[in-house]
């Protein structure tokens, strides 16, 4: 039997990965993994703010530096001001005795680096980066999302490396690899254009696509901002 578009299911995930993969500018996984940490912030801040379960863990853990970073964006300034009493008011407690504050503040620091973070958001984001990188397993198996990923912007270089080290499959593992290189090395080729066009003697002509490869490149190789 074929696998091609009739040969799996298209449960909703399908049609999220595929329009990423058909419109972001970028890495595919880095605007997921940046929806999913927003969504889930805006709900704290417009839902949770009030669940007592919510206040005890942000007061006792909080968010790391990208994630405060990122809610203190969102709006509803009245919910961050809540949520921040409560952690001020922990430190505050914690600063009658500095050895216990020192040690929980670099705890939090050195569990902000890794995937069994402390932060809240950063559980999400993690847990939606093992979701998403199993489901570009599967839906790879698709017709309509391998042509999707093939004429896609690729993936920025920290997904790759989770997605190859993920990937059981060599086809499937060879797939990521073989697309990947031929999405950078169009990059190589629009950033070779780009300064082409910076020499004297090409500057009468316009900018095209290539006008923001610079940036996409920077991207590319460590992730869109706020992902990694």
């Amino acid at each position: 039997m074929s696998r091609g578009k009739s040969s799996i299911s298209k449960p909703l995930s399908y049609y999220d990965l595929l329009d990423h993969l058909q419109n972001s500018k970028g890495c595919a996984l880095c605007k997921i993994e940046l929806d999913a940490v927003s969504r889930y912030i805006d709900t704290v801040l417009t839902e949770m703010v009030n669940d007592p379960a919510t206040r005890q863990q942000l007061s006792h853990h909080g968010y790391c530096p990208r994630h405060a970073h990122i809610l203190a964006t969102r709006g509803h300034p009245l919910a961050k001001a809540l949520l921040y009493t409560d952690q001020l008011k922990t430190v505050v407690g914690m600063l009658a005795e500095p050895e216990l504050f020192v040690r929980t503040f670099r705890g939090r620091l050195l569990a902000h680096q890794g995937d069994k973070a402390t932060c809240p958001a950063c559980q999400v984001q993690f847990e939606c980066r093992s979701r998403v990188v199993k489901s570009l397993f599967e839906l790879l198996a698709d017709e309509e999302v391998r042509d999707a990923f093939a004429h896609s912007a690729g993936l920025c270089m920290p997904h790759l490396a989770v997605s190859v080290h993920s990937a059981s499959d060599p086809a499937l593992r060879q797939t990521l690899i073989e697309t990947q290189i031929r999405t950078t090395t169009n990059l190589i080729e629009q950033l070779r254009e780009f300064c082409r066009k910076h020499d004297y003697r090409f500057q009468h002509e316009r900018f095209a696509e290539e006008s923001d490869s610079w940036i996409r490149a920077i991207e590319m190789m460590v992730g869109s901002k706020g992902v990694f």
